[in-house]
């Protein structure tokens, strides 16, 4: 019986190392694929990574672009306004320069006018005093032709 029990030992020791050896092996293959899994996760995530600092970077000059345009825009706006500005300042005080002397041309012709009215009455005075001398003489000269009649 020693010698049936003992191939059936050897035949299970057998079995367990080779058993052992399928486990190693299955180990090994399964800590392959697990560093494999594992490379391949870094890999993707130094992937991602990647992209996302692309496009980190991608956005940031976006950013800086729009930001330049923005600003220059502004200055140009701001430029605009001033230009406006000016231009209607300088409109204005044309307008104010129009309506002095427009002023003072007026303030002439008022002058003028009152001058020539002045004139006029005094015209109009010499000349009723000039009839008024006229009527007396002549009344005055038939007084004395009906007097002397």
């Amino acid at each position: 019986m020693i010698t049936s029990t003992a191939p059936s030992i050897e035949e299970g020791l057998a079995l367990a190392q080779a058993e052992v050896r399928d486990l190693r092996r299955t180990v090994a293959a399964l800590r392959t694929e697990l560093e494999s899994a594992q490379a391949e996760r870094v890999r993707e995530l130094q992937q991602e990574r990647s992209a996302s600092h692309n496009e980190m970077q991608m956005l940031k000059a976006t950013v800086a672009e729009l930001r330049d345009a923005y600003e220059h825009e502004r200055a140009d706006k701001a430029q605009a306004v001033r230009t406006a500005v000016a231009t209607q300042q300088a409109e204005i005080e044309q307008l104010h320069a129009t309506t002095g002397a427009l002023r003072e041309a007026l303030e002439l012709a008022q002058i003028d006018k009152d001058n020539a009215v002045r004139r006029e009455h005094t015209w109009f005075a010499d000349e009723t005093a000039q009839l008024q001398a006229t009527i007396q003489a002549l009344r005055a000269q038939l007084e004395s032709t009906s007097q002397a009649k």
